[in-house]
């Protein structure tokens, strides 16, 4: 049991393997001359779904803008093979477990509640596409209780070492 009694499906267990991932991938790739690009997206920004210190540290993110609809829209528009379109997200912490499982959410109805949290669509838009108030609270709860992880991961020091900032020597 995790916090307030609430069953926990998984704790920090993706944190070790998405940090081994992203070093022997950039070394891999440094090694073919390839560019690692970071697959983060809007939706998975916006609630959380990443683990803080990894996919931001990639210097070259192209879709972290677009919500997850969106990117399976862009990969249709591409003609990207089926198999890689069709792919269920999964966060690599259990076997079988899938994103929607873990989040309670589809992922379409998640990313409508977030265009209209940020402004996007109309009310009666989401109301007519069937994501309900229980749904748009649960978004907007996990969208606050993530907002940590939207920080930046390594904060500067706020002290002013220069002269103007009183350096004496």
């Amino acid at each position: 049991m995790g916090r307030e009694g609430k069953r926990v499906v998984c704790e920090d267990q993706n944190l070790r393997p998405e940090l081994h991932r992203f070093w022997v991938l950039g070394a891999e790739a440094a090694e073919k001359g390839l560019l690692l690009l970071s697959a983060a997206n809007r939706t998975e920004t916006m609630i959380g779904w990443v683990v803080k210190g990894c996919a931001e540290m990639l210097p070259h993110r192209p879709v972290v803008g677009l919500y997850k609809t969106q990117i399976r829209q862009l990969a249709k528009f591409l003609n990207l093979p089926e198999g890689i379109r069709k792919q269920i997200p999964s966060p690599d912490m259990m076997k079988g477990i899938t994103d929607e499982f873990a989040l309670g959410m589809r992922y379409d109805r998640i990313d409508l509640a977030l265009d209209y949290l940020e402004g996007g669509i109309p009310e009666e838009k989401l109301h007519s596409a069937g994501v309900t108030p229980e749904e748009l609270d649960r978004v907007r709860e996990i969208s606050r209780l993530s907002s940590w992880k939207r920080s930046p991961a390594i904060l500067t020091a706020q002290l002013d070492g220069s002269i103007q900032g009183g350096l004496r020597i």
